[in-house]
């Protein structure tokens, strides 16, 4: 599990991911290699992709919209 204020993730072995961003939402990552991920989530009203980063430490996950640039870090917990 993975936190960002108040918002949680979780990134389960098979690659499925649950999240709440506001809204619940479900979907899968996708292993793009060299500790970088693809987040596909639906969050119902909205469906959302992002790119994340994986610490070498495997501590944070840093995730950024590709439309907007935005990043925000997650946190393991």
């Amino acid at each position: 599990m993975a936190e960002n204020q108040s918002r949680t993730m979780t990134v389960r072995d098979d690659g499925s991911v649950s999240a709440n961003v506001d809204v619940p939402c479900t979907g899968a990552t996708k292993d793009q290699g060299d500790r970088e991920y693809r987040l596909e989530l639906d969050c119902g009203i909205t469906k959302i992709s992002a790119d994340g980063v994986l610490s070498a430490d495997g501590r944070t996950l840093t995730v950024k919209d590709p439309s907007t640039g935005q990043e925000a870090v997650w946190n393991r917990k």
